[in-house]
């Protein structure tokens, strides 16, 4: 999904509203005990992948390719489903699915773009998140005020991965920026759902990574 998809989908979970302390428990309960990943199987796929990027000579980083693996495995396609069960009219899967999904898009998009942040126009990548924040009517001074704490958190993650190259810290600080109210929280969404699905891709990364690294 891109980001329009994502903030069209925030539109929508906005106008649904929150879920009960029953459903929240029964929801967090399924996905827990569904909550599984076949390593064996992630490293297979990211090393084919890494073979292929190595032949065509436009090689990843190792941080780049098992963090975009989980956010399409399991982030992006969190958000698809989501969307399927709205269609057929299961509000409260369509609730839990989005909110984990979109947990597991913004921690490893926040740690794919600490390590772009090397590499990245700055100015350029701040137009496109203002005039996102601009298009869901966030203000004009609530829209500086995230500029000035982005660029804080980008540079604080940025120093952390200089220092820890496997991404694992980013991750443990990523974690940490989530407030209630906040971007990555949005009053509209389940705050016990994002944090599940934050702590999916940060689990995962921290069984794969090692794996792909050792190779």
């Amino acid at each position: 999904m891109n980001e329009r998809e994502i903030i069209d989908g925030l539109m929508i979970r906005r106008a649904i509203g929150s879920p009960s302390a029953a459903e929240m428990n029964l929801m967090l309960s399924v996905g827990n005990a569904e909550n599984d990943v076949d390593v064996h199987q992630a490293v297979q796929e990211i090393l084919r992948q890494r073979e292929k990027m190595e032949r065509e000579g436009t090689l990843n980083s190792n941080l780049r390719l098992v963090a975009r693996y989980i956010l399409v495995m399991e982030g992006e396609s969190s958000l698809l489903l989501a969307d399927e069960l709205l269609n057929k009219g299961n509000v409260r899967a369509f609730r839990f699915f989005f909110d984990m999904g979109f947990g597991i898009t913004i921690t490893l998009g926040k740690l794919i773009s600490t390590e772009d942040e090397l590499y990245r126009d700055w100015d350029e990548e701040q137009a496109k998140i203002d005039s996102m924040l601009e298009s869901v009517g966030v203000s004009v001074s609530d829209r500086v005020n995230a500029t000035l704490i982005n660029k804080q958190f980008d540079k604080k993650r940025l120093e952390i991965l200089k220092k820890d190259p496997t991404g694992f810290l980013v991750l443990d600080e990523i974690m940490n920026e989530f407030k209630p109210g906040g971007e990555d929280l949005p009053n509209s969404i389940c705050e016990q759902y994002v944090l599940f699905g934050a702590n999916i891709a940060r689990n995962q990364y921290r069984a794969i990574y090692p794996e792909v690294a050792n190779k």
